[in-house]
């Protein structure tokens, strides 16, 4: 058995799967799977919000006990992606003066304390804070300012909220579940499951040259932008796979579930109107089932993976041109476009994603720098769960993320902050 201590627990709950992994991060980034598990998810809608908090804790429970099993470990806590339209990301700066000798830890970790000390809206929570670049006097885009003289520093963070109902609702889910020796599992942290994903299957090149990821999933689009390395946009849209889905029920007035393998072993990105191949399906009305055309069914599968593809590349050029009117220029992302997440196993949807970015602009984001169990994990589904655990590897260091003592931005850090304010008079 593995110490306790050793592994990392991962889970992502996601509309279509729930999806747990255990495993260790080492200093190169490289994560080791030793274990992995999923089953399809139950307790939620087609938009990925919970609705059965029973039968979503009775899943998530059933996934982490085959880890556990797997891997011989006994789970103590685990790290939850989370996702939604109810996302909501900015943005901020925090500027404090420097020391007579040069920026200070202190310094630092003031500045970046003032940059995530936002008022947020009532109904949202902080999720993470994602550490960008630093500023001393005009001197931009500093890595590490520590020990730089100067007279202000400023840092510059992106700050990842989500509706409070959402995370207790999820976390709550998690911790209802018990390890094998009955102890409640702890739900450590959440992250958004946009940058899981992006921890997971980007490479530091196309970071660094500017990348947009998008995990493509049954209920939500996560969409990321990294420019310079550093993370600038995070969104979600309730516009997905299940859109496919849905249609395909539409179509051949079929059950959901009948809809969903047939749009999984049946359907394409690609129209192939020459096949004359049939499936049989089941119609709403029971004991009644209907033939239809493969290339039919394919024909409506295509048609909604053009629209979707193109609503992505619509809204990531808005997302684009928001950017640079706050004067982040990502008009160009050298990096290209990496599409991720499980709807991504449909057939032809590479050569899909193609017509509409461009050939050589757009890739498959399979999970990066993986030993273990690779056979299983190496799919764009595991995304977010390597991804989980890989970002626990700097934690701290790059971005925080906030437990339940810690849900407003604010409010932890009133006695801190009327300090601060207080500076801030005596010095403005």
């Amino acid at each position: 058995m593995k110490r306790e201590d050793d592994a990392i627990a991962a889970l992502d709950v996601g509309t279509s799967k729930v999806t747990a992994i255990i495993g260790d991060v080492f200093a190169d980034g490289s994560v080791q799977v030793y274990s992995a598990a999923s089953r399809p998810t139950r307790g939620l809608n087609h938009k990925g919000e919970i609705t059965n908090l029973a039968e979503i804790s009775d899943t998530i429970q059933k996934v982490l006990d085959d880890v556990a099993r797997d891997a011989d470990c006994e789970i103590r806590s685990v790290h939850v992606g989370i996702s939604g339209a109810h996302i909501h990301a900015i943005n901020e700066k925090g500027t404090v003066l420097v020391s007579s000798n040069g920026v200070t830890e202190q310094n630092i970790n003031d500045a970046c304390e003032n940059a995530r000390h936002v008022k947020l809206p009532p109904e949202l929570c902080a999720l993470q804070a994602v550490k960008q670049t630093f500023k001393v006097d005009d001197q931009k885009d500093i890595a590490d300012p520590l020990g730089l003289k100067g007279v202000r520093l400023t840092s510059y963070m992106h700050l990842i909220s989500c509706q409070k109902n959402a995370y207790a609702n999820l976390k709550k889910a998690a911790e209802s579940c018990k390890n094998i020796k009955g102890a409640t599992i702890k739900a450590e942290s959440f992250c958004y499951s946009g940058f899981a994903s992006a921890e997971g299957v980007l490479t530091d090149d196309e970071k660094q040259l500017g990348v947009c990821l998008v995990d493509f999933g049954a209920g939500n689009l996560d969409i990321t932008i990294y420019l310079n390395s550093k993370l600038y946009l995070s969104k979600t849209i309730n516009y997905a796979g299940n859109n496919v889905t849905l249609d395909i029920c539409e179509w051949a007035r079929t059950p959901f579930s009948e809809a969903e393998q047939a749009k999984i072993h049946h359907g394409s990105a690609i129209w192939e109107e020459n096949l004359t191949d049939t499936i049989e399906l089941s119609t709403t009305v029971p004991g009644q089932c209907q033939t239809h055309y493969l290339s039919e069914l394919q024909y409506v599968t295509t048609a909604r993976y053009h629209q979707l593809l193109n609503e992505v590349k619509k809204v990531i050029t808005e997302l684009q041109t928001d950017l640079s009117e706050a004067g982040i220029f990502a008009n160009k992302l050298l990096g290209g476009i990496v599409l991720t997440g499980g709807s991504t196993h449909i057939n032809g949807f590479l050569k899909c994603a193609e017509m509409v970015f461009g050939k050589g602009k757009v890739r498959i984001g399979y999970p990066q720098h993986i030993t273990g169990i690779t056979d299983k994990v190496s799919s764009p589904s595991y995304a977010t769960v390597i991804g989980l655990v890989r970002a626990q590897l700097n934690k701290g260091e790059t971005h925080l993320s906030f437990d339940d003592n810690e849900q407003t931005f604010f409010n932890k850090l009133d006695k801190k902050w009327k300090k601060i304010k207080d500076w801030g008079k005596r010095t403005f």
